[in-house]
Order: structure tokens, then C-alpha cells, then sequence
């Protein structure tokens, strides 16, 4: 059945003639006056709108799309136990910080994939970077929970859980939970 146009068999409905149907589709405007100066009088000139800096992030979002994400920064462990980036390692150990990042570098933060693997930031990437693209995988990798592991009790820890119940025996015991 035809939901649409008149009946089968039936003619046409004829439309009304309008006068758009006779008029050009595009009507010239009419030229304008020019100013008269002296008609303005005291009144300046307007200076054009200042936009703000919202107004101008909303309008270059709309005309280049959403602005880019941030891409994930590498953290690592401190012997405080927790993760820190090399900035706020350079900002806390001032010149010692190369030396305290690189001593670092065999606590990584990791995170759950949704496969149950425990990645490192660059291992994310390089996995998923071809099916998920550039943002695909830094979204991904912060939408990623904690790695965790299961301790003997048979419960499942990540590394700040266990920090809070046992302080720097952490370190002995995560590494043999791995």
C-alpha cells in the first residue's frame, strides 16, 4: 500500500499559483543611502562586541570541532608509594628528580585492560593504538581501573589497598603477587 502521493489512479492535486512562483528566486536589494556623517552627531562610532573566552572556545569547537583531548601523562611510583609524573617528580625533588624518576622506572602505573592484562601506559598504546586511533586509546586508558592482584587471602588489592594495610612491606609483597 502507498502511504504517500494521491490514490493510484487518481490525477494530481493541482498546487495554487502563488506570486513566489512568479518572482525571481533571488531579489536584488535595493542600493542603500550612504550615512549622513552629520546625522550621527555626538555618537561614536561602535567598537565591535568583545567576546569572551568562552564565547570564542564555543565558536571555534562549532567550526573546528571539539577541541583535543590531553594526551595521558606516564606516572610512577614513588618510595612514598604513590604515582607521580616527572613533573611533579621535578617539582619535588628539584635536581635529584632524574635520578629518583629513573629509580622509578620499574614501577610504572599500570591498569586493567578489559582483557584482564595489566599494561603500562606506552604498552596500551602501542596495542591499541591502530584499532583506536590517537584519542581512542587516551580515552580508553583513562576510562581503565587501577592494577590489582590477588593476595593470598584470595582477595583482589590494588597497590595503594595494600599500602594502607602493610606501609613499605608493600613493595615485597606486590612484586611477589605478580
Amino acid at each position: 500500500p502507498r502511504k504517500h502521493g494521491p490514490p493510484s489512479g487518481a490525477p494530481p492535486k493541482a498546487r495554487p499559483v502563488t506570486p513566489a512562483d512568479s518572482a525571481p528566486p533571488h531579489r536584488p536589494r535595493a542600493p542603500m543611502a550612504p550615512q549622513d556623517r552629520s546625522a550621527v552627531g555626538s555618537q561614536q562610532a561602535r567598537s565591535p562586541k568583545k567576546r569572551s573566552k568562552k564565547t570564542a572556545a564555543k565558536r571555534a569547537s562549532r567550526d573546528h570541532g571539539p577541541a583535543p583531548l590531553p594526551l595521558p601523562v606516564e606516572r610512577r611510583r614513588a618510595r612514598d608509594g604513590r604515582l607521580y609524573t616527572i613533573k611533579q617528580f621535578r617539582e619535588f625533588f628539584g635536581e635529584n628528580s632524574r635520578e629518583r624518576w629513573d629509580e622509578a622506572e620499574q614501577q610504572p602505573e599500570r591498569r586493567m585492560g578489559k582483557n584482564g592484562i595489566a599494561y603500562t601506559m606506552a604498552g596500551f598504546r602501542s596495542t591499541f593504538l591502530h584499532a583506536l586511533g590517537e584519542p581512542g586509546w587516551a580515552i580508553e586508558w583513562n576510562n581503565l581501573i587501577q592494577e590489582h592482584r590477588m593476595a593470598p587471602d584470595g582477595k583482589w588489592y590494588t597497590f595503594e589497598d595494600l599500602w594502607e594495610l602493610h606501609g613499605n612491606a608493600t613493595w615485597t609483597l606486590w612484586a611477589d603477587l605478580f
